[in-house]
């Protein structure tokens, strides 16, 4: 008989189906076979929850929570003395001792049966009664039996029999309850006062304080548990985006610390870096049934460090909240935990791979997915790496254009024919001419001065960066180049800007911040989270738009304004989806699917407001063109016009301006952005600082990027840029190198000054640009 979630399940199925199919009903193909298992590992993947860490991505900390739970010591919590077995009688002296301490009168003994585990133990009541027991606690209430408390099968529970419930406890029938009580509950009893709790346990009690610990149950070591949570934070780690006063922002209760393997409790080893644990797991040594039981636990755990490691973030700690990493970092991630997994005949598809990788780990990268291949998985990689894209068995290069004029396959075929061809991909590599020095290497007077910054992993450094110039930021990933330019920088010349004089965090202080007059920071995250959010409506540009509709002839003699020709107003927007063009398909147990309005075909408005027409299209089938189709369109409104052109010069002529922001990638996002302020033309005076703008760009389009950058600087601005791809990185006047590796090892500058002396230099960043250059 099926449960009630698996009898919805099999109810919506069909509807679930029906939609999905639906979805794809338009697709032209012929046939689609051979297609295996599937997994994606997307360039963004959505917001990671504060709940997740590196830990349990990877699944390493399940590991380790097995492995604490089997070979740790514990250690009393208050004189740290490790806590031995004990006899009946002397658990039963410190009991006694433990009352009389109190001064306890009313006492309920109970003894623990079930701990943490799921099921409706009708059996265990049916015993209970039998031997005429007739109170239980059940996950902290008392319940009188019979009646049998009707328990869900798929619920956890912690069930105790009453031995004696708020009664004045005399020694001499105390003594006789007491060892019952062990008798049943294993070696174990509770006592329960009017004041506290406190366990009594033959295996883990000190003889000396009397505190007991409970059974390092797997769970114990489980911050997503209730059992090993810390109660006040909920295993959060975070109260109000500070660390908990409780559990200092380790997210687990208190008595895990008691538990200890060579001293180090799992919290206090999961506050270690990835190489910290490593050589912490290779240096355990055990006898016995101990060792048997370590063997395997270790060997795991080991296997999937070291994919972390030779993912090139083995300066992240187990313990990392996975909200907190950079995505590139949460792609190697996942990455690692997906190589761990030990799966074959799997299709792994990976969306550019090398985000956020420096390139000195980018072959570290193509071994691993070349590991990950070898166990007889396929890898299907959209990159635009030119290191992983010669490293590859087999490549397909799609275009000739973006958007409406890609889709075509331009070379299919084994990589050592690729360079052979004239695919637009294959002609870049082969330019000679791309691989030269582009800076503008400008002279700047005046420096804005960051002095010392000590936040993170940052040892105290100061940072010059020159006012109106191209500065880069390089470094390995997790050398604190975030931390500088987000935080340290961002975040202060934000309060500074803002009036707030006492506000620096991070550092002792920043001078010369007055000659900024605004400061933004160009970041990832979407421009939108809805479809009603798009490109068009972000830049600006489609209220332009829409004046333009509102002007022709049929909208005057109707008097529609320019908000009727708005898809987030009623008097325009179609009424059965809002203008949302899609509607959202929710259903139990499943992903929600996005359907097509069936009522306007996803066009958004009323069919009234369709009737208007410029230039012969309607505002639907504006929105449907792409950047570039729309300069044609609009080649009479010069307005229009500049600000289309400007999305196009920056490499998204393929996106359409209708396109739901939901949809686009992180550096698509970013770029978007970047156009809004140079469309902006504003006084001069501002710092814009990037992260990784080139993220999603094809290499002839990085050209576009770095041209529209040297914009801003010709118009007064100052562009700050965090980058790892050396096409971008040969524009710069003036260049700043973290390192030398990542987390505590990083947060050192080894250089900065202009590009000319970091090619001179002996740098892990510069070693690679002059290679790059060919200047070695």
């Amino acid at each position: 008989m099926f449960a009630e979630g698996q009898r919805r399940f099999l109810e919506t199925l069909p509807t679930y189906l029906k939609q999905f199919f639906k979805l794809y009903e338009e697709i032209d193909y012929d046939l689609i076979s051979g297609i295996p298992p599937t997994v994606a590992l997307e360039q963004r993947s959505g917001e990671l929850s504060p709940k997740s860490t590196v830990g349990t991505i990877t699944e390493i900390l399940p590991y380790l929570r097995l492995l604490y739970s089997k070979v740790s010591k514990a250690y009393c919590p208050k004189c740290e003395r490790e806590l031995k077995p004990h006899e009946p009688k002397e658990l039963f002296d410190l009991a006694l001792e433990f009352l009389k301490k109190e001064k306890a009168s009313n006492i309920t003994l109970l003894a623990p049966l079930v701990k943490y585990r799921k099921g409706i133990y009708k059996n265990l009541f049916d015993k209970l009664l039998a031997n005429l027991y007739h109170k239980v606690r059940i996950n902290g209430e008392f319940y009188h039996i019979p009646p049998i408390p009707a328990l869900s099968r798929f619920k956890e529970y912690t069930i105790e029999v009453v031995l004696a419930q708020e009664i004045d406890w005399k020694e001499e029938w105390f003594e006789k309850i007491f060892y019952k009580g062990l008798e049943l509950g294993k070696g174990e009893v509770l006592i329960k006062t009017d004041k506290r709790e406190v366990l009594f346990s033959q295996k883990r009690t000190c003889s000396l304080c009397g505190i007991s610990l409970p059974e390092p149950d797997p769970l114990l070591f489980a911050f997503n548990s209730k059992v090993g949570a810390c109660p006040t934070c909920g295993g959060l780690g975070r109260l109000e985006e500070k660390p908990c006063p409780d559990c200092n922002g380790s997210r687990y209760r208190k008595e895990v610390f008691s538990y200890k393997i060579n001293g180090i409790s799992l919290p206090e080893l999961s506050n270690l870096s990835l190489y910290e644990v490593k050589k912490f797991l290779e240096g355990l040594k055990f006898e016995g049934i101990q060792q048997k039981i370590a063997e395997e636990l270790i060997s795991e755990t080991l296997s999937r460090l070291n994919y972390l490691i030779d993912l090139g973030v083995g300066y992240l700690t187990l313990g990392r909240s996975a909200d907190t990493l950079s995505s590139g970092e949460a792609k190697r991630v996942r990455i690692s935990a997906e190589i761990g997994s030990n799966l074959t005949g799997v299709a792994y598809i990976l969306d550019e791979p090398t985000i956020g990788l420096h390139p000195k780990d980018t072959q570290k990268l193509i071994e691993v997915l070349k590991k990950l291949r070898d166990k007889g998985n396929t890898l299907i990689v959209v990159e635009h790496d030119e290191d992983t894209i010669l490293a590859s068995d087999f490549i397909v290069d799609l275009g000739p254009g973006g958007g409406k004029r890609g889709g075509q396959v331009l070379f299919s075929g084994p990589s050592k024919e690729f360079l052979k061809s004239s695919s637009p991909t294959a002609e870049v590599i082969k330019n000679p001419n791309r691989k030269t020095l582009k800076s503008f290497k400008r002279n700047p007077k005046e420096f804005l001065l960051l002095k010392e910054a000590s936040l993170r992993n940052l040892k105290n450094i100061t940072v010059s960066f020159p006012l109106n110039a191209l500065t880069v930021v390089v470094g390995v990933s997790g050398s604190g180049k975030s931390t500088l330019l987000e935080e340290c920088l961002y975040e202060n010349l934000k309060r500074l800007l803002e009036g707030e004089k006492n506000g620096i965090h991070g550092l002792k202080n920043i001078e010369n911040w007055e000659k900024i007059k605004r400061v933004y920071l160009v970041d990832h995250q979407p421009i939108g989270n809805t479809p009603k959010s798009t490109p068009a409506t972000y830049v600006g540009v489609f209220t332009d738009i829409r004046k333009a509709f509102a002007n022709t002839l049929l909208a005057k003699q109707r008097g529609y304004k320019e908000g009727r020709f708005s898809f987030n107003t009623k008097e325009g927007q179609c009424p059965y989806c809002n203008g949302q063009g899609y509607e959202k398909i929710e259903i139990k147990f499943l992903p929600a699917v996005y359907q097509k309005c069936e009522y306007c075909g996803g066009k958004r408005y009323n069919p009234e407001t369709l009737e208007v027409l410029l230039k012969n299209k309607n505002i639907a089938e504006v929105l449907e063109m792409d950047f570039a189709e729309a300069v044609e369109f609009f080649n009479n409104y010069p307005s229009i016009q500049h600000k289309l052109k400007i999305l196009c010069d920056i490499g998204l002529d393929y996106l359409t301006l209708g396109q739901p922001s939901p949809t686009l990638s992180g550096g698509e996002a970013q770029r978007i952005k970047l156009a809004k302020e140079f469309i902006k033309s504003s006084q001069p005076g501002n710092l814009y600082l990037l992260d990784e703008p080139t993220t999603g760009l094809h290499i002839k389009d990085v050209e576009k990027l770095a041209e529209l950058l040297q914009g801003l600087i010709q118009k007064g601005h100052t562009v700050i840029v965090i980058e790892h791809n050396l096409e971008l990185i040969k524009w710069a006047d003036w260049v700043v190198e973290l390192g030398p590796e990542g987390g505590e090892k990083g947060g050192e500058i080894l250089f900065q000054g202009p590009i000319e002396d970091f090619l001179k230099a002996s740098t892990p960043t510069s070693k690679i640009l002059k290679k790059y250059l060919k200047l070695t």
